[in-house]
């Protein structure tokens, strides 16, 4: 990549600066709320894999899937064809067959899927014809699905696929097989359906599938076909059939239903129970507190299937209000979903709302309490996990480990569940305990267990929440340096920066850790006898959020993804900068080469004559900045300023004046600002009001630094131009600070006049950009070092 095209890349833009690309809105960066919703309670547990899309998540669906991770028809079809051929195929080759042969290749290569699949060679066997047909005819249907008209013509009712309905309708006459022609009922739906002969769909379910008995999924296929081309109250009425019959399309059941109708809807049910499913789809659909709506249900039907489900779900958007901006530095919840509320004025009432969540998740709990004690749900053990999680989350943590006792003492747990066992017995020691070798020992054990013993839906995003959660609280309690290297495992989100984009690693080290924290974080990455735990948090490559493929040597982003020692050393020479200790920055950066500022970003975020400054053009200018000095040659200079400042008071205004400038042009509205911070956004500037009490701010945004200097020059000086010239440097910080202070008022001149400022100079600076550009250049010159 071309040193101007990263440049631009840099600068011109606030959405690509020092970050990867991601979708914006017209205000800004938006992080999709998926990246950074908390929760360590799985949201699978109840073993639903088809109800995957349904799990709580920010933006409704869950990683934004809409297929879920398992539907249970598929393995159900498989199984009703292996019993009705009774076990003379294997089951992995009907499903080969049913679920991942395209239809153009059964048909022309079935000689060829007979030498490696059971099934095919079942079907051309002749007493299995009437099977064969139907295989043949359902990848007819198959074809026409993904293609309503493969024969390219416009008009419908299509006469091929009227050829095909023919079909179907004279096999369903000859057949007396009832396996067939459940299957073939159902086919003729789709086929309705994909010819615009809707009106024709309700009577074939009704007349050839509702009275026939069973079991089968097919029924459910049916019923949905019916459903979703049904209008209003009938559709929703009859997708809750479907969702509760739970072997077909569940989550799209609840995609699909009008929830503004639902409660008009349950003046069709027959009974209480189906309107306990309506209420229970109604709830699945709502992201806001629904623990009144769970109540009622429970009032109603105590044993309610999806209950577990409901309950999870909200322990889950509990766990997203109190936790995420906890853990992150988001300043509000993924999604807090109640009517009303205001995404952007959320950070302004945290304080309330946080306070008001606390209270809910009391009243979650004492609801759990009420239901492990009925004992009308067939899940106990799973309960008894929830109050755990819940007592937890209200730092109970006595409390906590005797429900998580009961479940421990539960026999033929499922595997997730097991997982969720030691992940909470690990996170009530490390509450109490804090991250000693017990609990690394513990930590080391789940992260490092594989994926696929864990039996979890996403077993990495857990690792990484656990990652996340681990990291936060171990720099919480002083364990920085560690903290900061463990977050280096997770690709949760760790932040945003405002109008800019996610907060890579590095920016949370440079907000978040101090000079011997960084000694100590080199000391882990330079060990040769590292512990499992320093071994985890030393691999090479981070994690991160965005986790895109094919990152390069010469990606802009690079630099980001990985641990280097000299970019740590760089930090802590940031620090010490930060608090004006130049000395010990000097020193630090000694041991960094040159060439580390001669890569990106460095060479294009740092450069130019930082003791030279123009407020209207503050990037380097090649005519007017004599030097490119990088990081290190910046800070030597301004020791050398220093001394000759204490050396010589003849040059010790000339001298201050530049040191100002140096300042200055670490600030926001400077040129060298990555001397001190990671990032820059032009968004920053407004936050002066928020950050006026920290002092890395008040030199940042509000130029104090650089202020104090040329308050120094004014005195140290005896020139009057000069004098004149930082007399309005310092309005000009002060003008930083408030965008409303004018330059040229009345007090400005009276404190000008005190101070024995030249008027003239001073009011033809404000006025005149040529006369500012000739007292500037006058004095963009490097004073020499003779006493």
């Amino acid at each position: 990549m071309k040193p101007l095209t990263r440049y631009i890349l840099l600068f011109a833009s606030i959405l690509s600066i020092l970050l990867p690309k991601r979708t914006a809105r017209a205000c800004g960066f938006w992080v999709p709320s998926n990246d950074y919703r908390f929760w360590l309670l799985q949201p699978d547990l109840t073993n639903e894999a088809d109800l995957t899309p349904l799990f709580f998540g920010s933006r409704y669906l869950y990683l934004d899937e809409t297929i879920p991770i398992k539907e249970n028809y598929i393995q159900q079809n498989v199984q009703e064809w292996l019993t009705e051929i009774k076990g003379k195929a294997l089951a992995k080759d009907i499903d080969t067959l049913l679920n991942a042969t395209d239809p153009q290749i059964f048909f022309d290569e079935q000689k060829q899927l007979a030498k490696g699949n059971s099934f095919v060679r079942f079907l051309l066997q002749p007493p299995n014809s009437e099977l064969y047909r139907y295989v043949t005819l359902s990848k007819k249907v198959e074809q026409i699905a993904a293609h309503p008209d493969p024969w390219e013509e416009d008009n419908f009712p299509n006469n091929n696929i009227n050829e095909v309905i023919k079909e179907t309708l004279a096999f369903q006459t000859k057949t007396h097989s009832q396996f067939i022609k459940l299957r073939l009922a159902y086919q003729l739906m789709r086929l309705y359906a994909r010819n615009g002969e809707y009106d024709k769909i309700p009577a074939v379910y009704d007349n050839r599938v509702e009275r026939v008995q069973t079991n089968s999924w097919v029924k459910s296929a049916a019923l949905y076909e019916k459903a979703i081309h049904a209008d209003g109250l009938t559709q929703n009425y009859l997708l809750s059939k479907v969702f509760d019959r739970g072997d077909y399309h569940q989550q799209f059941c609840l995609r699909f239903i009008i929830t503004g109708l639902i409660d008009s809807t349950l003046s069709m049910t027959k009974n209480k129970y189906e309107r306990t499913v309506l209420s229970a789809m109604k709830i699945f659909s709502h992201a806001g507190r629904s623990l009144p709506a769970i109540k009622n249900i429970y009032q109603a039907e105590p044993g309610f299937k999806e209950l577990p489900f409901l309950l999870l779900r909200e322990i889950n958007k509990v766990e997203d209000w109190l936790v995420t901006m906890k853990l992150t530095d988001f300043g509000k919840p993924a999604y807090y979903g109640d009517e009303g509320w205001d995404d952007y004025k959320y950070p302004d009432n945290a304080a309330a709302n946080y306070k008001k969540d606390k209270q809910y998740a009391n009243e979650l709990y004492t609801f759990l309490l009420q239901v492990i004690k009925d004992g009308k749900c067939k899940q106990p053990a799973l309960l008894q996990l929830y109050a755990s999680h819940m007592c937890l989350l209200n730092k109970d943590y006595t409390t906590a480990a005797q429900h998580l006792e009961q479940v421990k003492a539960a026999k033929h747990l499922p595997t997730n569940l097991r997982t969720q066992i030691n992940i909470n017995a690990y996170l009530l020691y490390l509450e109490q305990h804090g991250f000693n070798n017990t609990a690394e020992t513990a930590f080391m054990r789940i992260v490092q267990t594989p994926d696929a013993s864990l039996g979890i839906y996403n077993a990495d995003k857990m690792k990484n929440q656990l990652v996340l959660y681990t990291a936060r609280k171990m720099i919480k309690n002083g364990d920085r340096a560690r903290g900061l290297l463990l977050l280096s495992r997770t690709n949760r989100a760790l932040g945003e920066l405002e109008n800019v984009g996610y907060k890579f690693l590095y920016q949370k080290i440079d907000e978040v850790a101090q000079a011997a924290d960084y000694d100590q974080m080199i000391q882990v990455l330079q060990s040769k006898n590292k512990t499992p735990f320093e071994q985890f948090v030393s691999q090479h490559r981070f994690r991160f959020v965005t986790e895109e493929p094919g990152i390069d040597s010469d990606d802009i982003y690079r630099y980001e993804y990985t641990w280097d020692i000299n970019k740590l050393r760089d930090l802590k020479a940031s620090w010490y900068l930060r608090h004006h200790q130049l000395l010990a920055a000097h020193a630090t950066l000694r041991q960094v080469p040159d060439s580390f500022y001669n890569q990106y970003p460095y060479n294009v975020a740092l450069g130019g004559d930082a003791f030279y400054l123009n407020i209207y053009h503050p990037h380097p200018a090649a005519k007017e900045d004599k030097r490119n000095l990088n990081k290190k040659q910046v800070i030597e200079e301004m020791e050398r300023l220093e001394q000759l400042a204490d050396n010589n008071p003849q040059k010790a205004g000339i001298c201050y004046y530049q040191l100002a400038n140096a300042w200055y042009n670490m600030s926001w509205y400077g040129k060298n600002w990555m001397m001190v911070r990671q990032w820059w956004s032009s968004g920053d500037k407004y936050d002066y009001e928020k950050h006026q009490f920290d002092p890395f701010f008040m030199d940042y945004l509000g130029c104090n630094q650089a202020m104090l200097y040329y308050k120094k020059a004014m005195t140290a000086t005896s020139d009057k131009k000069l004098k004149t010239l930082c007399f309005y440097m310092v309005q000009q910080c002060e003008k930083n600070r408030n965008e409303e202070y004018h330059l040229d008022n009345t007090a400005v001149y009276a404190a000008a006049r005190r101070k024995g400022i030249d008027a003239g100079y001073y009011q033809s600076l404000v006025n005149e950009c040529e006369l500012y550009s000739s007292f500037i250049q006058q004095y963009n010159k490097r004073p020499f070092t003779a006493n």
